[in-house]
Parts: C-alpha cells; structure tokens; sequence
C-alpha cells in the first residue's frame, strides 16, 4: 500500500489538512503542473471571477474540507500564482497550460 505525506498547508483563508508535495495515482493534475483557469464551468457562486484565464501551479490537493472531493481523482486543487496567493479550484475549473 502506498503512503502519502500528510501536512498542514496555509491557504489565504485557513489552516487545513491536507495531501500536498506528491503526486498521487488517480489526482487529476501533478504537483507543479502549470494550469490555466477557466470561465467559471461549474457556475459556482464562489468562483473569484477575477482569476479567469490566469495561470498558477498546482501546489496541493484538498480531500478534508466538507465540499465532497472523493480521493483521489476529485480533489479541491491548490494553485499558486505568480502574486503569491494560493486559491482552490476543482478540476473542471482549469485545464493544463501550453
């Protein structure tokens, strides 16, 4: 069975337990993988329009915050951007750069 490190990361809204620092087998991204956000597919009123189109590294995935990620292919997504911020998405909110 394989393991995977566990750690807390700090996102910009709170401290959370997360798998972070692996790829793990079945997550949808790779840890480092560049990504661009997309227009909001979900409709989701938490969707911070003003990220749309930008690009960020994955940085982690999220599986214990209550918003129904199953591990491990349907995660919430940490992506870091150039400024810094690390936001969450879900997989269908982004689509690997070019």
């Amino acid at each position: 069975m394989k393991k995977y490190y566990v750690k807390k990361y700090f996102t910009n809204q709170t401290s959370r337990t997360v798998v972070s620092d692996n790829n793990l087998d079945g997550a949808p991204f790779k840890i480092g993988d560049r990504v661009t956000i997309l227009n909001n597919p979900n409709n989701d009123e938490t969707f911070n329009n003003q990220l749309t189109f930008k690009t960020g590294m994955v940085v982690y995935f999220e599986y214990e915050c209550g918003c129904g990620q199953t591990f491990p292919d349907d995660p919430m997504i940490g992506v870091r951007f150039n400024n810094g911020k690390t936001e969450e998405f879900w997989k269908e909110e982004m689509r690997l750069s070019s």
